[in-house]
């Protein structure tokens, strides 16, 4: 059972795939609940609907939670709606950069000249360009440092309703695949902060989740854009699809909507997969 009647949740990256599903399954749940639900995105295709005679409610909040002032505006349009905050579930983030840290396989060497000369400040001692990071700043900010902004804004609140924070990880967070460096990294970052969170705030239970491979818009992307700078690691993904052995979403989402409304305390500071022994409890059938 939740910790405390009608919860209010505020769950990320709701216009598709997982974040959808979940923000769905959890406005089909038993018990009444407040649901926020925030994405960067909006169409009326992808935004979830309540449904008919429904005991639950819902409000959407258009946002860029990348932006300086983004997580905090978040937490506090939930909080001034709802009164208080129970449960978070983090599910935004992107996948790209998707490149080899040291450029393409198989670059040509006139390319990597002109790269190297764009990164290392060209000639006759001008002043130094960017390093060409930038998108791998761009992707921490949405992959890390907006989820650290809207921990910060929340724990206040979380505290108060000994609430939950679940963040959706991947198991490249602990695994090599080649063009994934800036995104694995940026899940084993969230991996940490989970661990820090459960030090830290021990009235909180923070949950880091694999959600596995699932049937969504990045697994289009991995098998139709990301040949090149994946390699022999892309064969597996496409094997899967071959196979139609990628997960529909909603399998892993009901563990994570059953998570942010009871996932118990013992969880707190752990790296799951959605279909490991732990995460029995709250899957919806087998």
């Amino acid at each position: 059972m939740p910790t405390r009647p009608n919860p209010v949740i505020l769950v990320t990256g709701t216009s598709r795939g997982l974040g959808y599903e979940i923000a769905r399954l959890l406005l089909t749940m038993h018990i009444p609940l407040s649901l926020v639900t925030v994405s960067r995105s909006y169409s009326p295709s992808g935004t979830v609907a309540l449904p008919d005679n429904t005991i639950h409610s819902h409000t959407h909040i258009q946002l860029d939670l990348s932006v300086p002032g983004g997580p905090a505006a978040a937490v506090a349009g939930a909080v001034a709606t709802y009164g208080r905050l129970d449960g978070i579930v983090v599910n935004h983030g992107v996948l790209d950069p998707v490149e080899r840290i040291a450029g393409p396989e198989g670059e040509k060497e006139e390319e990597v000249e002109e790269r190297e000369k764009v990164q290392g400040g060209g000639e006759g001692g001008e002043a130094a360009p960017p390093d060409g990071l930038d998108e791998w700043r761009m992707a921490w900010e949405v992959n890390f440092f907006s989820v650290l902004g809207l921990c910060r804004s929340a724990i206040p609140h979380l505290r108060a309703t000994s609430g939950r924070i679940v963040f959706i990880s991947s198991g490249a967070s602990q695994k090599g695949y080649s063009g994934w460096g800036c995104y694995s990294a940026s899940k084993a970052a969230l991996n940490s902060l989970c661990r820090t969170l459960a030090t830290e705030e021990p009235l909180i239970t923070s949950i880091s989740l694999r959600p596995g491979v699932m049937d969504t818009q990045m697994q289009r992307d991995v098998r139709e854009r990301h040949g090149r700078a994946m390699g022999a690691g892309q064969e597996r993904f496409m094997e899967l699809h071959r196979r139609g052995a990628l997960l529909k979403p909603e399998k892993p989402g009901a563990v994570v909507a059953n998570l942010v409304i009871r996932g118990g305390k013992e969880l707190s500071g752990g790296y799951f997969s959605w279909d490991s022994p732990e995460m029995r409890p709250y899957r919806s059938s087998d």
